[in-house]
């Protein structure tokens, strides 16, 4: 893709930026939800789920198939190759990741940025809820809270349109975002 007929705006972040509002929102959520499921099911979700250790051994083997969705989101819906994508873990931040090599659709890399924590997240909170299930809900609390940093990055580039390509930023939390010149955009 030639990417000469676009202006590039770079979203990048430090951790220091993201862990604030992240904090603040895990707070948040886990009051909430404790609270509903509370108030549907009559007792505390803290005390209707006992295999702390099979939690926490989910929520590790999660971690990594989030990271696979996020790849196979750039695969169908950037529709670009596996070899475009690429795998890790930021060591000094603790941080695995998924790498998409190429600028695709802002609507792909959306999807892209959502769709892990919609499925490994969401769906087994909204089960836990529905069934009356603490540990579901737990391992959906956490797996959603997990999927916060991709809110974030989701919230700064909610405004982009179908013409607006994003590039994973190659080194940095965050992207490139590239749209057409106002120029190419009137002719």
């Amino acid at each position: 893709m030639n990417l000469e007929r676009y202006h590039k705006e770079e979203k990048i972040f430090t951790m220091e930026e993201i862990q604030k509002p992240i904090l603040i929102l895990t707070l948040i959520s886990t009051i909430i939800l404790g609270a509903g499921y509370r108030l549907i099911w009559g007792n505390s979700v803290w005390n209707t789920w006992e295999p702390y250790a099979l939690v926490i051994i989910l929520y590790l083997a999660l971690i990594p198939i989030h990271e696979l969705i996020h790849g196979g989101s750039f695969k169908i819906f950037g529709r670009t190759s596996w070899s475009n994508i690429s795998y890790g873990i930021d060591w000094k931040n603790l941080m695995p990741y998924a790498h998409c090599k190429i600028p695709i659709s802002a609507g792909a890399y959306k999807i892209a940025v959502l769709l892990p924590m919609i499925i490994t997240g969401i769906l087994p909170l909204a089960a836990g809820f529905i069934m009356g299930n603490g540990f579901l809900t737990v391992l959906g609390i956490l797996l959603t809270q997990a999927g916060f940093g991709d809110v974030f990055i989701y919230w700064h580039i909610r405004k982009y349109d179908k013409q607006t390509v994003i590039k994973d930023h190659p080194e940095q939390i965050g992207c490139e975002v590239y749209n057409m010149k106002k120029a190419e955009k009137i002719g």
